[in-house]
């Protein structure tokens, strides 16, 4: 019954049409969970929206929209995240966890018309994300973080990569101190590497972290 309070078709049509954009040719599913959250989820094969998040549709869109693009790139990936790691995960995970998310909301900032009223909104209005270990821990920084960091590269680029694992590493200890230069840099080429399969041209001159 939840679900009728949605326009849960109209919410699908726009989820195919940003899959088609972002040239997503696997088949894939939609629903709309029951939770007042304001967020989604993929895990394999399957896009899940908050009912908060749909319920956003009629008077602010772009944080259905914003949300819908986020876990449509994860999906782009088939970012299917182990469940037993969602607490505690290695500091090498982490990064690669906290780069998805970056290139997540990296991407939906994009394809939402590089509008900063939108990303504020998003991020200080409807999604606010305190800093918070756990959250770090998943991925998930703070949202003046994200906004920060979306900001100072708003294309997902492998500048934004590179400043973005500089940065890291900067702010936090587990990664600065436990995460070799050498599984940086791998996970520097395996980020770059799948700019390839953007729909657009995402790829910059080839640069390199500091630390």
């Amino acid at each position: 019954m939840a679900k009728k309070l949605v326009n849960e078709v109209a919410i699908k049509d726009e989820m195919n049409r940003y899959k088609e954009l972002l040239n997503i040719n696997n088949d894939l599913s939609f629903r709309i969970n029951r939770s007042n959250g304001c967020g989604g989820s993929y895990y394999q094969n399957k896009v899940v929206l908050d009912l908060g998040t749909a319920k956003e549709w009629i008077e602010h869109p772009n944080r259905t929209k914003y949300v819908i693009v986020h876990e449509l790139v994860h999906a782009k990936f088939n970012e299917t995240r182990n469940p037993l790691l969602s607490v505690i995960v290695p500091p090498g995970l982490n990064l690669e966890y906290l780069l998805q998310e970056l290139r997540a909301n990296t991407i939906a900032y994009q394809m939402l018309g590089k509008n900063e009223t939108v990303l504020e909104d998003y991020f200080f209005e409807f999604n606010k994300i305190s800093s918070n270990p756990f959250h770090v821990n998943g991925g998930y920084l703070s949202s003046d973080k994200f906004v920060y960091l979306i900001k100072q590269n708003p294309v997902w680029n492998e500048q934004a990569i590179v400043y973005a694992i500089n940065y890291l590493t900067e702010k936090y200890k587990f990664i600065r101190y436990l995460v070799p230069k050498r599984r940086k840099e791998k996970i520097k080429n395996q980020f770059v590497k799948q700019l390839e399969d953007l729909p657009w041209n995402l790829n910059a001159t080839t640069v390199n972290f500091t630390k």
